[in-house]
């Protein structure tokens, strides 16, 4: 499982991945990029979120030193008590998207959430036609390592356009100037049915 994060402006945090083990594989040198997790059951849980935001939404560009918010989905570990005292120490505001809105709201989902999968797909298709495999006893070709995972991970993020993440806050809704210099781009031609929309529901 893979947490991505951005900002308004194109900024992308750190990837926070998790993989679905119970410890930590030993002799491996994940790069320095990104944050690797484990948990047995491969999802987040009450323990992880606040590791996510100690590690990476902390340690944003003038992480704490200015209010924020935070906009994620309904997932139950996101609402807990601890969470939401967590982000009050952190000067941060915690915006939750209604179950069911999760395609239409979260800027990740309107434009990044594709364009990386496309791209972490390229890449497998490429690694099954052109990389070297290994076999398991069985005859089985060996899947990727989990390194190889992570470096594909941290290649696409490194490489989307962060015009792509500034279009998903706009289509969203969010204008990212604080200074009201951009509140016009909300309802420009391309943006204003779509924001007309969202507003009505």
């Amino acid at each position: 499982m893979v947490m991505l994060a951005c900002m308004a402006d194109g900024t992308k945090l750190p990837p926070y991945i998790v993989f679905k083990r119970k410890t930590m594989p030993k002799g491996v040198k994940f790069p320095r990029e990104v944050h690797v997790r484990v948990h047995p059951k491969d999802r987040m849980d009450e323990a992880l979120v606040i590791d996510w935001l100690n590690t990476v939404s902390a340690k944003r560009h003038g992480g704490l030193l200015r209010h924020s918010l935070l906009v994620l989905d309904a997932f139950r570990c996101h609402r807990m008590p601890s969470i939401k005292k967590k982000l009050a120490d952190d000067k941060t505001d915690l915006a939750i998207i209604p179950g069911g809105k999760t395609k239409m709201l979260p800027p990740l989902d309107v434009t990044v959430n594709k364009p990386v999968k496309d791209a972490l797909r390229r890449l497998w298709n490429t690694w099954l036609v052109d990389g070297e495999h290994t076999l398991t006893a069985g005859g089985r070709m060996h899947t990727p390592t989990l390194l190889d995972v992570t470096e594909w991970i941290v290649k696409v993020w490194q490489e989307l356009d962060p015009a792509i993440i500034q279009k998903g806050f706009l289509k969203c809704c969010a204008a990212n100037a604080m200074d009201g210099s951009q509140d016009d781009v909300l309802w420009n031609d391309s943006h204003s049915d779509s924001c007309a929309q969202r507003r009505s529901e």
